[in-house]
């Protein structure tokens, strides 16, 4: 079926193990709809584009320890890759579920808690353009996403769009640099 993969590999996740994406089913209010954790922030699945919110180590284990000082500035960052002129019905797809589980009781509101929710490695957007699938992979150590096409497929029908970042650079080994403040 796939005609041409073209591969992205992000580093962000530099040190640490990631637990996967896990499917927002109400869990959280905002509209997503998956979630992975990062060691410098976290990346949200979203229907037409991809979110990432990265925060500062050092305050990040602060926050999570709850040393950080009241009233503190946060240094974070937060930015999208939207894929333009891509399909409304996209499909999500997941691949890879964990063993573990995850149970979410946030709020005081029972209705809102949810449980047994299974991470997954690997979240496919089916049809995100007429004929091309987006693969978004998680493992220990990196995020990678693939552009799997049929054969015949245009790739010049793939436009990303970065929003929330002033400028974009290709290092000396054509890995994408993209500045943050």
């Amino acid at each position: 079926k796939t005609a041409l993969i073209t591969i992205v590999l992000l580093s962000l996740l530099a040190s640490g193990k990631s637990q996967g994406f896990v499917e927002n089913q109400g869990q959280w209010e905002e509209s997503f709809e998956f979630k992975a954790e990062l060691q410098v922030g976290a990346i949200f699945l979203e229907k037409n584009k991809l979110t990432f919110h990265l925060i500062d180590q050092s305050q990040k284990k602060a926050i999570h320890d709850r040393t950080i000082e009241e009233g503190a500035r946060i240094q974070h960052h937060a930015f999208s890759l939207n894929f333009i002129g891509s399909n409304d019905n996209i499909q999500f797809e997941t691949q890879n579920q964990a063993s573990h589980y995850e149970n979410y009781y946030l709020g005081d509101d029972p209705s809102n808690w949810r449980s047994k929710i299974h991470p997954v490695s690997t979240v496919v957007y089916r049809n995100l353009y007429d004929g091309v699938d987006l693969l978004v992979m998680i493992n220990e150590n990196s995020l990678k996403y693939e552009f799997h096409l049929d054969p015949g497929v245009d790739p010049s029908i793939i436009k990303i769009e970065a929003q929330g970042v002033e400028e974009l650079d290709i290092d000396r080994e054509g890995n994408l640099i993209i500045p943050t403040s």
